[in-house]
């Protein structure tokens, strides 16, 4: 008898039908929000967790796969050259289109509410 699995593509597509009908159907309902929040919680800590292992682990793999010092250092050349290429594209983009759309360009400070922020200084 032939066992039936779902692909990761589809366990993924499942999860995030799940996820969104969960979210639609709760909405609102500060019982269930404060029922889900812990699951929420220990989802992003595991997340956060386990993202710098993998990515210290995938460096030490690629570079003892390499071999050749040299040729690491090209490869770590060339790392930071597109990290560095990149990172001023997506800072001219940033730039540009905060410019062009300007956000808060119209707002009247004067009409805002003031509130007191000491408990959040306290927490800071």
């Amino acid at each position: 008898m032939k066992k039936f699995k779902l692909s990761l593509a589809s366990q993924i597509f499942i999860g995030l039908i799940l996820g969104i009908i969960v979210g639609a159907v709760f909405y609102g309902n500060e019982t269930a929000q404060s029922f889900l929040q812990p699951f929420g919680d220990i989802f992003l800590r595991m997340i956060k967790m386990i993202v710098v292992p993998i990515i210290v682990s995938s460096l030490i793999v690629a570079v003892a796969g390499v071999g050749d010092l040299k040729a690491v250092g090209k490869l770590g050349a060339k790392s930071l050259s597109y990290f560095v290429v990149v990172t001023m594209i997506a800072i001219a983009i940033g730039l540009i289109s905060a410019n062009i759309i300007q956000p808060g360009a119209g707002v009247n400070m004067n009409n805002l509410e003031q509130t007191d922020i000491s408990t959040y200084v306290d927490t800071a």
